[in-house]
């Protein structure tokens, strides 16, 4: 079965963004997955198992 017959809906959109973009993005539903290059602590309350 051809992968988009099994996941026709599915579109991935790369895009670069800061990490305080990345998490404006998601907390407003503007992408449902985002992901954040870590070299540092991150922020207390950004979760990350959404």
């Amino acid at each position: 079965m051809p992968l988009t017959d099994k996941f026709s809906i599915t579109h991935i959109e790369i895009i670069t963004a800061s990490t305080l973009d990345i998490e404006e993005r998601t907390r407003t539903g503007k992408v449902q997955a985002g992901i954040v290059y870590a070299d540092g602590e991150r922020k207390v309350d950004m979760d990350f198992s959404r």
